[in-house]
């Protein structure tokens, strides 16, 4: 008896963690026509913020997160083999020009529920973070490529598992991953 329930409150535990840290749903897009490995250059443009709902409380705000997600776009960029534009340039000296789009808004969604008499899934409104990372052309009108993370923020500060800025740079990282790799040069 002992045994069983030390097992079953450690299985509770995992569940858990794995649900404070699951992955954000990504869905890509890329434009028939676009070949993004064969492009030389990039630029990182400023971080766009859309409210959907003013009084959300999440930290999609803060111009601290803002920096780190360039910083951290304009790295996991390189590594997949992208020269970045020299600093200060036109971003007409660049073939690629690379937009992310913060935002956050209430959602309704079915979620799993811990009361008794709930039975399982019940509908509930949560609150998603919401990254938009988008491949311009040169003339930053043309969309070759588009990435799109969704991922439910914590409704308070979490005991364990990933805060709302950890959510954040998770969804950049999983988008990023999914950017086709730059071609080597032949």
């Amino acid at each position: 008896m002992r045994v069983g329930t030390i097992l079953a409150c450690c299985l509770f535990v995992v569940s858990g963690l794995s649900l404070a840290c699951a992955s954000p749903r990504v869905e890509t897009r890329i434009r028939s026509d676009a070949d993004l490995s064969s492009h030389e250059t990039l630029i990182v443009l400023p971080v766009v913020m859309h409210e959907a709902d003013p009084s959300s409380a999440s930290a999609a705000g803060s111009s601290e997160l803002i920096a780190e997600l360039e910083r951290q776009t304009r790295s996991l960029l390189e590594e997949k083999g992208y020269r970045l534009a020299e600093a200060g340039s036109e971003s007409g000296s660049a073939d690629l020009l690379i937009q992310i789009q913060l935002s956050t808004e209430r959602v309704t969604r079915r979620v799993w529920s811990s009361d008794p008499d709930a039975n399982g899934y019940v509908t509930r409104e949560i609150e998603e973070a919401r990254l938009v990372l988008r491949a311009l052309g040169p003339d930053a009108t043309t969309e070759l490529w588009r990435g799109e993370a969704r991922s439910r923020l914590p409704q308070r500060a979490p005991l364990v598992g990933a805060d709302a800025e950890q959510i954040w740079m998770n969804a950049l990282a999983e988008v990023i991953d999914r950017f086709p790799q730059k071609r080597p040069d032949s």
